[in-house]
């Protein structure tokens, strides 16, 4: 049951980066913004790393618009993105050897630059990027190490994510590193023969990371699970309109009780071989999941 309602983390060891937020202006014209009441003026390439404290904020856009948000306990911090320009993570992995079969890392096919390609990556180009969603070790304004030395307690990592600006990533992929896979256009016209696989993406810069709002879109064939799921919709709704970060403990210890009951009742239903609410199970379970392991959250996902 724990498998059922428990995600797993990714393998390479974190450095904390807690509470900082990079900025930057990939533009020729000035990048104007404030958050809270600090003042920010960028010029193209300049990149700026703030320190922000859990609770409640306020940016400012240079049009003037304003947008919310949130930092809660638990973030790793992440990219404030005024632009909204596109940002990528990639997971390279180092010194493969037989240890690397117990490694799971989720590969995504996605357009790059009219490029379709195949890898690690995330992208987003969301105002707020939440690097607890990225899990980037390597933030934007450093290298990735082409060697790997010893941790703290001796123990080696296996792989590191990396944070790139959209023009950074465009030079990365054209050297063809390890772990990206390029499609060719008789590769692409099979697959479509195939089974159609990429008919959901277009020619553009595929964005991978899309938290939306809550959505209320997920039915179960079992009353017993959708009675739990609107409790734990009640839930979500109270957390996200709280702005107190301290009372997320609260709401997810409220969450993680209803979560239980739900795995109860859909392990149940495994054992007797139904299997009609597995997909709106597991999409239920990521989707809120997303929520309740959030860092960061601005509207219109904050109520």
């Amino acid at each position: 049951m724990t498998f059922l309602i428990v995600g797993c983390d990714n393998p390479a060891k974190r450095e904390k980066q807690n509470g900082i937020f990079y900025i930057i202006n990939n533009r020729l014209e000035p990048l104007e913004f404030k958050v809270d009441n600090s003042y920010f003026v960028m010029g193209k390439g300049e990149v700026k790393k703030i320190k922000l404290n859990n609770g409640k904020h306020l940016l400012v856009d240079s049009h003037g618009e304003q947008s919310e948000f949130m930092i809660y306990p638990g973030n790793r911090g992440g990219i404030i993105n005024p632009n909204r320009e596109i940002y990528y993570s990639f997971t390279s992995v180092f010194k493969p050897d037989d240890t690397l079969d117990d490694l799971h890392i989720d590969e995504r096919t996605v357009w790059i630059n009219g490029i379709l390609v195949r890898g690690a990556i995330n992208s987003s180009d969301s105002l707020f990027i939440d690097n607890n969603i990225f899990n980037c070790d390597i933030p934007l304004d450093e290298s990735l190490p082409t060697y790997l030395s010893d941790w703290d307690d001796n123990e080696k990592v296996n792989v590191l994510t990396k944070c790139f600006s959209r023009e950074d990533f465009y030079q990365y992929i054209a050297k063809y590193p390890y772990g990206i896979h390029f499609y060719s256009e008789r590769d692409l016209l099979t697959e479509y023969l195939a089974i159609d696989k990429f008919n959901w993406i277009d020619g553009g810069n595929t964005r991978t990371d899309n938290l939306t709002p809550l959505e209320y879109n997920v039915k179960f064939s079992n009353e017993k699970l959708t009675k739990e799921a609107n409790s734990i919709y009640e839930i979500i709704k109270k957390y996200l309109a709280s702005r107190d970060p301290k009372e997320k403990q609260i709401f997810y210890d409220e969450y993680h009780k209803y979560l239980v009951r739900m795995a109860m009742i859909y392990n149940q239903q495994i054992q007797n071989n139904i299997f009609v609410d597995r997909d709106a199970y597991f999409e239920f379970m990521k989707k809120n999941g997303r929520i309740f392991g959030a860092g960061i959250l601005g509207e219109p996902i904050l109520i």
